[in-house]
Formats: structure tokens, sequence, C-alpha cells
């Protein structure tokens, strides 16, 4: 494949398709794959402190006199079957309603085909929506990153590879 010849792939319908950038990791720039971390460490830290009931138990197993201590003698093993109770409840009724809005939508839009397939754009038919300068378009689709300066009405000025 030439340097200027963007990235094509076969789909299952036949057509050739621009690759996404989720296929490509190489075109995210650092600061969005480090807010992307930072997001996923979050939230896996949401998940541990979610599961730290079963995670409590499972350490308190280790250590048999301690787990017999808090779970029999002190009655953790009530406190825990009825919060295992409550989260349980909270699961079933949250579970049961995604299940009556999942029913619900299919009966709303059963039979209607609501997705349709994006037709393919045209360079000339870009340059004539977007009033673009007269650029070579071939040479920018094959670039990984372009910066594209504006007017304040929002009409396109310039468009390069090069930050300004």
């Amino acid at each position: 494949m030439s340097q200027t010849e963007p990235d094509r792939r076969q789909t299952d319908s036949g057509d050739n398709q621009s690759m996404l950038i989720i296929d490509r990791p190489e075109l995210v720039q650092p600061e969005e794959r480090y807010t992307a971390w930072g997001i996923t460490l979050f939230f896996w830290g949401v998940l541990l402190y979610l599961w730290q009931p079963a995670l409590s138990l499972v350490a308190w197993s280790f250590n048999i006199k301690l787990f017999y201590q808090h779970m029999v003698v002190l009655g953790g093993m009530e406190s825990f079957l009825s919060l295992l109770e409550l989260y349980a409840m909270v699961i079933a009724i949250l579970g049961g309603a995604l299940l009556v809005w999942a029913k619900i939508n299919e009966l709303r839009f059963r039979g209607k085909v609501r997705r349709a397939q994006v037709s393919e754009i045209h360079t000339q038919q870009l340059i004539e929506a977007f009033d673009i300068p007269d650029l070579d378009l071939p040479q920018l689709k094959a670039e990984k990153v372009l910066y594209v300066y504006m007017k304040n009405d929002g009409q396109i000025i310039d468009i390069n590879n090069k930050k300004i």
C-alpha cells in the first residue's frame, strides 16, 4: 500500500470502508489515551468498591478464627444475609425494569427499519457542501491528522497537516 493511499478494509457487504480509529490505536493522541486509561482505572476502582463486601468475606474466610468471631459470635452472618437479600432485590428490580423496557421497545419498533445505509459522498460533494478551498483532497485524505481552520461563521479557511 502506498504512503498516500488510505487504509481500506473489506466489509461483510463487500464495500471498502476506511478503518476506524478504534482499529488503529496508533492514531489516538496521547492525551486521549491517558484520559481513557484514567477513566478505566477509576471505574475499576468503583467496581472493586462495589465488590468490597464479597472481598471482605473471602478475606475473612482465610482467617477462620476471625471469620468465626465476626460471622457467628457477633452475628455478622445475619446482617450479611439481609444485605445480600437487599442486593438481590435491587438487582432483580433493575433487571426486570430493563427487560420490560426492552420488550416495550421491541413492540414499539417491530417491523420498522430505522437504520438506513449511509450514501457514499464524493469529493466534489464535500467541496460544494463545505465550500472547501481548492486543495489536494486525495492527499489530505491520506493524512493521519488534519487541522481545519475556520472563520467564526463556520466557513473553512484552510486544511493542512501542520499546526500553525
